[in-house]
């Protein structure tokens, strides 16, 4: 019971590096471009969610 203390502990103070899943910029590009195509007022949040082809 105490070793899983400790690994749980250093998890939480040694978090493994993971790779970037996501691309800021990507997704800057694909929301300007459904902007352009439809106009901000009338682009909706499902517009947009479905440009970076992703899950709400």
């Amino acid at each position: 019971m105490g070793s899983a203390n400790r690994r749980s502990r250093t998890s939480i103070l040694h978090p493994v590096a993971r790779t970037q899943e996501f691309d800021a910029n990507e997704a800057l590009d694909r929301a300007v471009g459904v902007f352009w195509y439809k106009g901000y007022f009338d682009t909706s949040m499902d517009d947009l969610v479905q440009a970076r082809g992703v899950a709400r």
